[in-house]
């Protein structure tokens, strides 16, 4: 049974060969800078900027509104005031013109400022009352007011320019940065694609790698089996001339079992350095483990029934057979003894026998 103990061992070793896992390197990815948060924080700084410019060019809007009607209200403030001192003047066609224009300069004004008002019935009063010079004096102060307010409206309207101009501007810097955004986001894609590309061709070629060198790993073993069974077959048969030889032929058996066995290992090399081995031996391993299951399996029932005989012989052998009558097949009256001898063959009863024997001697 030597051979059986060499196929077993480099069955064995072909199988953990086989079996060894290869361990695939991986690829890692190489990240890309993008430009993408350069161009939102720009475009960020162009929208905040505009912003700005809009609530200033609004609040240079505003004051200037209010400006305007601070001076339309001084002015209806004065209308009415000429309004008022026409009434004490005869009827005539001039009168009456300066009736009907300054009730529709007050129809066409806001409300008079009350400030302005009192001022305007001051300068009236003094021009009534004679006051001559009181009256210049409140007209030339009135006068430096009213130029006063128009410098204030002329400042005013150029901030609004500025403020528009730099809305303008602003607006126009948000859209060139909307539009380096979108360039932005357009080469991050794009970057991004050949890293996907490059990564994936890394893998690629990673995996190729591994692949080959599992596959390189697997001839190699094989090749070291394969020289292993070889040479063991190999001194196998040799050992198996030797003892052959120096027996003089009296372990005829010995050596014919040990050159079997030397044969089976160089087929068995033979078998490993084909290239569908692997699937070959797994099969071979499959089919084994189902044969090897079924013959304990047999060879279980076969020793239930050998003891169940051995009780049986055991118990037969306690009384005499001969006393037991029974009839032969012609129906012939007889007994145990001689029905047992007739229907048994001599290896049949050599083996009752050794089993009497054996029963005895466990009994004893």
């Amino acid at each position: 049974m030597k051979y059986h103990v060499i196929f077993l061992a480099a069955a064995l070793l072909t199988s953990v060969a086989c079996n060894t896992p290869t361990v695939k390197p991986d690829a890692k990815p190489v990240p890309v800078k993008s430009a993408v948060p350069d161009a939102i924080a720009l475009a960020k700084a162009e929208a905040a900027a505009a912003l700005a410019a809009v609530e200033k060019k609004v609040a240079a809007a505003q004051s200037e509104l209010a400006t305007l009607e601070k001076r339309s209200a001084v002015a209806a403030a004065q209308v009415a005031s000429a309004h008022s001192a026409n009434t004490n003047n005869p009827p005539s066609p001039a009168s009456a013109v300066v009736a009907g224009e300054t009730a529709l300069a007050l129809g066409n004004l806001p409300a008079p400022d009350v400030a302005a008002s009192l001022e305007a019935e001051k300068r009236r009063a003094a021009t009534f009352a004679g006051q001559a010079d009181e009256a210049r004096r409140l007209y030339a102060a009135a006068q430096g007011e009213t130029e006063r307010m128009k410098v204030e409206a002329a400042q005013l309207r150029a901030a609004s320019a500025t403020a528009q101009q730099d809305a303008k501007a602003a607006a126009l810097k948000a859209e060139l940065a909307q539009a380096a955004l979108a360039a932005a986001e357009k080469a991050n894609a794009a970057a991004l694609e050949r890293n996907r590309a490059a990564n994936q061709a890394a893998l690629d070629a990673a995996e190729k790698r591994a692949d080959e060198a599992e596959e390189k790993a697997k001839n190699e073993r094989h090749k070291l089996i394969f020289r292993c069974l070889l040479g063991l077959g190999l001194l196998c048969i040799a050992g198996a001339i030797a003892m052959a030889v120096m027996t003089q032929g009296a372990m005829l058996a010995k050596s014919l079992m040990l050159a079997g066995g030397g044969a089976l290992c160089i087929g068995v090399a033979q078998i490993v350095s084909h290239p569908w081995f692997d699937r070959i031996f797994g099969g071979c391993v499959g089919l084994a483990v189902v044969g090897g299951g079924f013959y304990l399996w047999n060879e279980r029932r076969d020793a239930l029934k050998r003891l169940a005989f051995e009780k049986q012989v055991g118990q037969l052998e306690k009384i005499d057979l001969r006393s037991v009558p029974t009839t032969d097949d012609k129906g012939r009256p007889s007994n145990l003894a001689v029905e047992f001898d007739r229907v048994m063959d001599k290896p049949e009863k050599a083996e009752v026998k050794r089993i009497v024997t054996a029963v005895a001697a466990k009994s004893a």
